[in-house]
């Protein structure tokens, strides 16, 4: 249930910043399930999980304006 939440968020933050990149929204969706199992599961899965939601995240907040809301 959370992943198939996580891929519509992505979605939606596209449809909005339509320059945001795939990484930069899967991983702003994956930051919201951040505790959950399905998260767990991908750190446990993927030890470079957490960081590349990170960067990538990092990445997404400083291509935006800064008064963007």
């Amino acid at each position: 249930m959370a992943l198939k939440y996580r891929e519509h968020i992505a979605r939606v933050l596209q449809d909005i910043y339509p320059t945001m990149t795939n990484d930069q929204a899967d991983a702003l969706a994956w930051l919201g399930l951040e505790g959950t199992i399905p998260y767990e599961e991908q750190v446990e899965a993927n030890p470079n999980f957490e960081n590349e939601i990170n960067q990538n995240v990092q990445s997404a907040l400083q291509s935006f304006p800064q008064n963007c809301p």
